[in-house]
């Protein structure tokens, strides 16, 4: 239904501009991504406007696809927002069959099948490796 990032460190950044490319791609339906936090986020947002978009690195409207509030409530206004006026979410297909892997494999395994959409990619996105 939607994503929300608080601040943090680099895994924050990075499931951020994971999930915001695959939306800006296509790859993924659109849905909200929320930032919480206006004075955090501030200033990378203004450095990606004027240095990213400025230098045509990404679309004009692109950093659009993110939406900046700061509190919880209005995070949960503009996904209850979204959910009624788009309806539930696409299902994308989970593992075929059980991953008997290592603790925490799991869970890596369906994220990359999940946001892939890929139902045969395995550890690592690799397809044709059976494990997912």
């Amino acid at each position: 239904m939607g994503f929300v990032f608080l601040p943090g460190g680099f895994g924050t950044l990075d499931e951020f501009f994971e999930l915001i490319t695959l939306v800006q791609t296509e790859r993924i339906q659109r849905f909200p991504l929320v930032l919480i936090g206006r004075r955090y986020w501030e200033g990378l947002l203004r450095w990606m406007r004027t240095t990213v978009e400025g230098g045509g690195f990404i679309s004009p409207g692109d950093l659009d696809l993110a939406t900046v509030v700061d509190t919880a409530a209005e995070a949960t206004t503009l996904i209850l927002d979204y959910h009624r006026r788009v309806g539930p979410p696409r299902r994308w297909p989970g593992p075929s069959r059980e991953h008997h892997g290592r603790a925490g494999d799991d869970m890596k395994v369906h994220r990359q099948c999940t946001v892939s959409g890929r139902p045969d990619a395995g550890p690592g996105g690799d397809a044709g490796d059976g494990e997912c």
